[in-house]
């Protein structure tokens, strides 16, 4: 991972935003796709590159056996990236032919579209590609930009997790990783250029035609947060489950008006520290503005009277369960080493001793937080059959 994204091009160009979409279409090191799939018949190899709004990223995975695989996957997939308007041309038909026949799925289309809109206030650079957008890209400026974001690779960090000893792949990185290019171009993090969430509450309440009556109901609660640390981002994980295990009671099984709530809590650091809560659920036009309200009613009764013992010793248990999993997992380690380096921060170590410093009141204040002088957006999607025609007449 490097510092650098799409803020150092144009974010406001379709074809910069477009990059990860289509401009690996072509392969690389020579070969199409279905090329590299052949060559790699038989062995676990998998590579892959991306550039996010604020840095560029490789990623891949292999059978320890197939180590070198990777690593010459790494290396080409930065250096030799191939191109092939045939198949560039085919991918964007598919990805167009793919959006047109979204059409005859509204839901798919309404939660694609409105819920970036309304999560980052509108702004267009959050919203996905149009058709006809799609249909006006340069696939020479979609290369230029990922060239461009991998010419130079001596502001990459690499993070090797896995079973091997380091002896054994240093071989490897001195071939592949070492003689990447360098050109000293000297990015810095810019992280505070991430995408700005809305910060202007709003109710965004609409109707469209869909073939089976469905209703989406979203609410979100952003609250600036200027301290970013273990104990907030924890509360948010308890938080989350213990409105989980509420609505799981309430919503589901006494109003009987959903499969399930979703409760997603998270803390950002950047552009600036927020705290986040996202209710989803899906219902019926008649009870969605009833289930709703008892999902908020119950947010502020929890603030108000306290929360359940039984939830959050629940969630903390789970929360220890997953952490004694995670010690054995690599993806748990790569984050960890990526955290430690990229932001100087350790979560591992003071992981159990936060965890178990965090009370049933400190969450209660920090929901309390949450629902006070914060950003409320709400979403009611309802989804209705399109308004029966006149009928036709009976045959004779």
């Amino acid at each position: 991972v490097s510092p650098g994204g799409i803020v150092r091009e144009d974010p406001r160009d379709i074809n910069v935003r477009a990059v990860n979409d289509f401009a690996g279409v072509g392969g690389y090191g020579g070969h199409t796709p279905n090329q590299i799939e052949k060559i790699l018949t038989g062995r676990k190899v998998s590579v892959s590159a991306s550039v996010g709004r604020t840095s560029e990223s490789i990623s891949g995975y292999a059978a320890k056996s197939d180590a070198e695989q990777l690593f010459q996957a790494i290396h080409l997939i930065t250096t030799d990236l191939r191109k092939d308007t045939a198949l560039y041309i085919a991918a964007r038909d598919r990805q167009v032919a793919l959006l047109e026949a979204a059409k005859s799925n509204p839901t798919q289309t309404v939660l694609r579209d409105s819920l970036p809109s309304m999560i980052y206030g509108g702004n267009p650079e959050a919203l996905p590609l149009t058709i006809d957008q799609i249909k006006s890209l340069d696939y020479d400026k979609i290369l230029e930009t990922y060239k461009s974001r991998f010419s130079d690779m001596g502001d990459f960090t690499f993070f090797i997790v896995g079973d091997f000893e380091p002896d054994s792949i240093k071989p490897l990185v001195e071939r592949y990783i070492a003689t990447l290019p360098n050109t000293a171009r000297g990015e810095t993090w810019q992280r505070e250029l991430a995408l700005p969430m809305a910060n202007q509450s709003r109710n965004n309440h609409f109707t469209y035609e869909v073939s089976t009556p469905s209703v989406f109901v979203i609410d979100m609660l952003i609250k600036d947060n200027p301290t970013y640390d273990l104990k907030n981002i924890l509360m948010a994980e308890i938080l989350s489950s213990i409105l989980d295990q509420q609505y799981l009671v309430s919503i589901r099984e006494e109003e009987g008006g959903t499969y399930g709530v979703s409760a997603i809590g998270s803390e950002d650091e950047f552009p600036t520290p927020t705290s986040q809560m996202m209710i989803v659920f899906q219902t019926n036009k008649e009870q969605a503005e009833h289930l709703n309200q008892r999902v908020k009613d119950e947010m502020k009764e929890m603030v108000d009277k306290g929360m359940n013992q039984e939830f959050f010793d629940k969630a903390v248990l789970n929360m220890k369960k997953q952490f004694d999993e995670n010690q054995h997992k690599n993806n748990y380690w790569m984050s960890q080493l990526e955290m430690q380096v990229l932001r100087d921060r350790n979560t591992d170590e003071k992981f159990l001793e936060t965890l178990n410093s965090i009370t049933i009141e400190d969450v209660r204040q920090y929901l309390k937080n949450i629902m006070t002088d914060n950003t409320y957006l709400e979403m009611i999607a309802i989804g209705e059959p399109a308004a029966k025609e006149a009928a036709a007449t009976p045959a004779a």
